[in-house]
């Protein structure tokens, strides 16, 4: 609040920089509702203050809000640049609404944004969490440059359809002949993989890979891995990554917990139980 003051007070009120920023610094903040208030106060508006409001309403997950905003500045006259579609996707993505992706699809190509890497990267993701893996392998298929965004997007997006567990497997075997720099994103979709197929060796070879690359993992890896040992009824594997986690949440504890009742260690499970209990 002392900074509006100084704004309002000083010579800076109605300058459209300082006012797009202040907007920014409100949208950063997740407050949306001062954000469209001093967006609402602006006698004079550019493309950045617009790409504020539309990526800041997507990124806080007000996919609706971000569309209305998008309408409203088409109705202006703006011409939205790719800040704007990469936001507008988001906003897609988010809501999976296959009918507007498509909509935002047909306007980045009449735009001449065709050939954007970036949005194309923004494309393949938003189409893969639409559940379209076909449309986003073809996209992803016409990229003259693959890049580890593109690529990570497709393997989550084969990851949630067991129909497309070899594609996946495919777009990761690509990532290691380009030497691409893999993150545990990568690892945890292609372990969940293996436990949905209940491939042990190939997922014990994806393990031991991702200890090369990333020594210490996280609790999503580390919950990825008990979940796939489970699965492919490695129960003392299970256990051992469970052990192994610094920090663990309520799916380290309940993925262990149905793995031991699933295999027939209902005494395990119930040990286990007691033990999460007593740790409160």
């Amino acid at each position: 609040m002392q900074v509006h003051g100084c704004i309002q007070k000083g010579r800076f009120a109605e300058n459209l920089f300082v006012q797009s920023a202040l907007v920014d610094l409100h949208a950063k903040c997740g407050k949306m509702e001062d954000a469209r208030y001093w967006f609402e106060t602006m006698s004079e508006r550019d493309m950045v203050s617009w790409n504020v409001m539309i990526g800041g309403y997507a990124v806080q997950g007000f996919a609706d809000d971000s569309f209305r905003m998008f309408r409203s500045m088409m109705r202006e006259g703006f011409i939205p640049d790719g800040f704007t579609l990469g936001s507008v996707l988001r906003a897609c993505a988010a809501c999976s609404d296959l009918m507007k992706l498509n909509q935002t699809h047909g306007l980045i190509i009449q735009l001449g944004f065709g050939s954007h890497n970036a949005l194309t990267g923004s494309l393949i993701d938003s189409y893969a969490k639409c559940e379209r893996v076909g449309s986003a392998y073809d996209l992803y298929k016409s990229m003259p440059a693959k890049d580890i965004i593109s690529c990570t997007s497709l393997i989550i997006g084969c990851a949630r359809k067991r129909n497309h567990s070899r594609d996946a497997l495919d777009r990761f075997k690509e990532i290691i002949q380009m030497h691409m720099e893999m993150d545990e994103v990568i690892f945890c979709s292609m372990i969940n993989i293996c436990g949905n197929i209940a491939s042990l060796s190939l997922g014990r070879q994806i393990h031991a890979f991702a200890l090369k690359v990333q020594p210490c993992y996280d609790v999503a890896m580390g919950n990825a891995l008990i979940d796939m040992y489970a699965k492919c009824g490695e129960i003392e594997d299970a256990n051992r990554a469970f052990d192994e986690m610094e920090e663990k949440n309520v799916i380290s504890w309940t993925s262990l917990i149905a793995g031991y009742g699933k295999h027939g260690f209902g005494h395990k499970a119930i040990a286990l139980l007691r033990r999460w209990n007593m740790k409160g």
